[in-house]
C-alpha cells in the first residue's frame, strides 16, 4: 500500500514502517491439562505409546512457541484498534501543544517511538515527544498504559502456565505408560469404598480409577524434588544428572504456582522455597510484590522445559528399551531425540537445541551414524548462535573423510568451504542420499544457499531446479514527510477494511 504524504514545504523521504505482530491468545487447541477423570463410557486404561507422548509434547510446545514469539519488546499489543488509539491520542496532544500559551505549564510528557527503514535499508528509531496539558489526556494515557501492562501480564502468565501444563501432561502420560508396562508399580493398598466399587462396570474401570487417582496425587501433592526422585527410582531416569538447568526448572514451576495460587505475588512460601534452590538469585524480588515476568523469561522457560522434556522422554524410553533388550526401541528413542533437536534448529530455538544436543553428545547412541548426526547438528547450532570457533572446534574433533559424502557435504557447508561443497554436490545425486528439496530446506546448508550461484550448482548437479515460493505479502512503503509521521501512521493503522493487495504484513516484529 503506497501513500503520498500531505503537501508540505519540508523535504521528506521515503521510509518503510516495518511490520508489527500482534498476539492475542494461545493457539486454538491449547488448554489446561489435568489428569483424566473417570469416564464410564471410556472402558479400560488408554495407554499412550511412547511415540505419541513425544509427538504430543513437541507439537504442543511448537504451537506455544508461535504464540509466545509475538511477545517481544515492541510486538506486545493486544489489538490493532488499541495500538491505533495511541497515535490518535498523541496527535491530539500535539495539536493541543501548538495552542499552548507561554503562561501554560505542562503536567506531563509522553514519547512514542517507531522503527523505520529508509530507501537505503538503514533502520532507525523515531521518537515523537508531546507535552500533556489536559488532565483528560493524562488520564487516557495512563489508562492505555495500564491496559497494555495488564494485557502483557495476562499474555505472559498464560504462556508460562501452558508451558508447565505441557510438561505435566508428559508426566501424566509417562506414568500411565509406566503403570501399564509394570502393573506391580501401581499402588497396592488403595482403599475403595463399597459404594464407589458399585459404580464401576468392570475391573478395568476400577484399575483406571486407581491409576488416575495416583497420577492426580503425584501431580498435585508431590513437589518437584519428590517427583524427580520418583522418576529416578521407578522410571530409571535420573534427569538431574543429565540436565544442567534443573535449578532454573524448579524455579519455573514455583513461579507458575505463584501465578495460579497467589496472583503472581511473591509469597513468603515462594521466597522460602526459591531460596532453597541452589544457584537461583531472587534478590530483585520483594515479598508481597509482583514477581517480574517478561517475554525473555517466558521464552527462556520454553527452552528449558522443551529440552528437559525431550531429555526425560529419551531417558525413560532408553531405560525401557534396554530392560527389554530391544535394539529397535532403543533406536526409535534416539531417532526421537535427534528429530527433536532438528525441529528446534529449524525453528531457530537454538538454546533448546543446544541443551538437547549437548546431552546427546555425551551419550553413546544406538548406532554410529546417530552419533555423527549429533555432532553435525550441535556444530550447526553453535554456528547459528555465533560461536564459529566452537563450531570449527567440534568439526575438527572428528575425521570426516572416512564417512559418506552427505556428512562431508554438511561439514563443507558449515565451514563455508564453497569449492569442496560444489565438488561433493555433484557426487551426491547418483548416491541418492539427499533430495533437491532437502538441499533447500535443511538449515545446515543455510550458508551455501546464500551464495549467488547456489541455484545454478543445484541445477547442474541434479539436472533440474526447484521452484522457490515467492513472498505473498511484501513490505508496504509509505511516502511521508517527517512532520506528517503521525497522520500517515494513524491512517495506516486505522484502516478498517484492507484488501488482499493492500493488507500490511503482520508477520514478524518491528525491525525484521
Amino acid at each position: 500500500m503506497k501513500k503520498k504524504a500531505h503537501s508540505n514545504d519540508n523535504t521528506g523521504k521515503t521510509i518503510q514502517i516495518c511490520s508489527i505482530k500482534f498476539t492475542l491468545r494461545p493457539p486454538e487447541g491449547i488448554v489446561a491439562v489435568s489428569p483424566p477423570k473417570n469416564d464410564k463410557n471410556n472402558v479400560g486404561i488408554q495407554m499412550p505409546s511412547f511415540n505419541m507422548i513425544g509427538q504430543n509434547f513437541i507439537t504442543v510446545l511448537q504451537m506455544l512457541w508461535k504464540y509466545m514469539h509475538g511477545i517481544g519488546a515492541v510486538a506486545e499489543k493486544t489489538s490493532i484498534r488499541n495500538l491505533a488509539s495511541l497515535p490518535v491520542l498523541l496527535q491530539d496532544l500535539v495539536e493541543r501543544e501548538k495552542r499552548a500559551t507561554n503562561n501554560e505549564t505542562s503536567i506531563a510528557e509522553v514519547e512514542f517511538g517507531i522503527t523505520i527503514r529508509d530507501e537505503n535499508k538503514v533502520e532507525e528509531t523515531k521518537t515523537i515527544t508531546a507535552k500533556v496539558y489536559e488532565p483528560d489526556h493524562l488520564k487516557s494515557l495512563d489508562e492505555f498504559r495500564q491496559y497494555n501492562d495488564a494485557a502483557l501480564k495476562i499474555l505472559n502468565e498464560s504462556a508460562l502456565q501452558q508451558i508447565v501444563n505441557a510438561y505435566e501432561n508428559v508426566l501424566c502420560e509417562l506414568l500411565t505408560w509406566h503403570f501399564h508396562n509394570k502393573p506391580d508399580s501401581a499402588p497396592k493398598n488403595k482403599e475403595i469404598t463399597y459404594q464407589k466399587l458399585l459404580s464401576f462396570s468392570s475391573l478395568e474401570d476400577a484399575k483406571k480409577y486407581v491409576i488416575d487417582e495416583e497420577i492426580e496425587n503425584f501431580l498435585k501433592r508431590k513437589g518437584t524434588d519428590e517427583q524427580l526422585k520418583y522418576i529416578k527410582e521407578e522410571l530409571k531416569a535420573d534427569i538431574a544428572s543429565h540436565f544442567k538447568y534443573i535449578s532454573e526448572f524448579k524455579e519455573i514451576i514455583l513461579r507458575r504456582h505463584a501465578i495460579v495460587h497467589a496472583g503472581g505475588l511473591a509469597s513468603a512460601e515462594y521466597i522460602r522455597r526459591v531460596k532453597s534452590i541452589k544457584g537461583i538469585d531472587i534478590s530483585n524480588i520483594d515479598e508481597g510484590k509482583l514477581i517480574p515476568l517478561n517475554s525473555k523469561y517466558v521464552i527462556d522457560a520454553w527452552n528449558i522445559v522443551c529440552s528437559m522434556g525431550v531429555i526425560l522422554l529419551h531417558l525413560v524410553a532408553k531405560a525401557c528399551a534396554r530392560s527389554k533388550h530391544s535394539k529397535e526401541e532403543e533406536n526409535e528413542a534416539d531417532v526421537f531425540l535427534i528429530n527433536s533437536s532438528c525441529n528446534c534448529i529449524q525453528n531457530n530455538q537454538l538454546d533448546a537445541a543446544e541443551s538437547i544436543l549437548n546431552y546427546a553428545h555425551k551419550l553413546k547412541l544406538s548406532d554410529d551414524s546417530s552419533d555423527w548426526m549429533v555432532i553435525i547438528n550441535l556444530a550447526q547450532t553453535l554456528r547459528w548462535k555465533g560461536d564459529i570457533e566452537g563450531c570449527e572446534r567440534l568439526l575438527n574433533s572428528k575425521k570426516w573423510d572416512a564417512h559418506n559424502s552427505l556428512f562431508q557435504l554438511c561439514v563443507a557447508a558449515l565451514r563455508d568451504d564453497e569449492e569442496t561443497f560444489k565438488k561433493l554436490l555433484f557426487e551426491i545425486p547418483s548416491q541418492e542420499k539427499i533430495s533437491i528439496t532437502e538441499l533447500y530446506e535443511w538449515p545446515v546448508f543455510r550458508l551455501m544457499r546464500s551464495k549467488e550461484d547456489f541455484h545454478e550448482w543445484v541445477k547442474k548437479a541434479f539436472g533440474e531446479e526447484i521452484k522457490l515460493v515467492a513472498d505473498l505479502f511484501k513490505p508496504k512503503v509509505i511516502d511521508i514527510k517527517s512532520d506528517d509521521t503521525l497522520g500517515a501512521l494513524i491512517d495506516f493503522l486505522q484502516k478498517d477494511s484492507l484488501s488482499l493487495d493492500t493488507k500490511p504484513s503482520l508477520e514478524g516484529n518491528i525491525g525484521h
